[in-house]
């Protein structure tokens, strides 16, 4: 009966191959010690008690920051010449936007649990990619190119008939420092609310994620939730 109330992620699993689980709230802790052989990813609105944490399977990753904003009245995007952007790909610029997903995270909570690999958490953001291209995730991408090279990406997906939320955005490091991720987000914001007629977008990212955060607000979204990210591998 205990293997039941614990969720599966039965996605993750294909990447572990190992049973995977998410849980939410303190409560469920206690039981963690039955999941044999199991990963299984904790989030909570406050910190859990320290207790806890003396049993090395289960490590705290950091905060998880949310952040909302409302684009009813959105700028107007103003379109950079050197900048293009696309949402149908060939299977050749697919393949280069999946490399770019392989290879420019680094903030994800499983980036930041060391008792991982760097490839593993790579791997991870890799099959996100592809699951996308498949059509087992997100809602919408827009690629963008610069000058004429796939240079980023952002994956969206719709909550409803009027919100979106960014699964991924991501520019790769050879174009940074080009203003690349700001005309990205604009464009995105713009589109979302011309074409699509969404009114709200919410995006999360982790706290040490400074350059992401300056970003949002930048574009003064507003912080609508803190999480505390664990997980237990046992």
């Amino acid at each position: 009966m205990t293997f039941k109330i614990l969720n599966r992620d039965k996605w993750l699993e294909t990447i572990f191959k190992k049973n995977c689980y998410i849980a939410k709230g303190e409560k469920y802790i206690n039981l963690f010690k039955n999941y044999k052989e199991s990963f299984i990813f904790l989030k909570t609105k406050k910190p859990i008690n320290n207790k806890f944490l003396l049993d090395d399977k289960l490590k705290f990753l950091g905060i998880n920051k949310t952040f909302s904003k409302s684009i009813k009245f959105i700028d107007v995007y103003k379109k950079n010449k050197e900048i293009q952007y696309r949402t149908n790909l060939n299977n050749s610029e697919k393949k280069n936007i999946i490399n770019i997903a392989y290879k420019n995270f680094n903030y994800s909570r499983f980036h930041l649990d060391d008792r991982l690999s760097v490839e593993k958490a790579n791997l991870i953001k890799k099959k996100t990619l592809e699951n996308h291209f498949l059509g087992l995730r997100g809602d919408k991408m827009f690629t963008q190119f610069y000058k004429g090279k796939t240079s980023g990406f952002c994956l969206l997906n719709f909550e409803g008939d009027n919100s979106a939320r960014i699964d991924l955005i991501c520019i790769d490091k050879k174009f940074s420092k080009k203003g690349l991720a700001t005309d990205l987000l604009r464009y995105s914001l713009y589109n979302l609310r011309k074409k699509m007629y969404k009114e709200k977008v919410v995006v999360s990212t982790q706290e040490n994620n400074v350059a992401a955060i300056k970003l949002y607000e930048s574009f003064k979204f507003i912080t609508k939730n803190n999480f505390f990210l664990y997980h237990y591998i046992s």
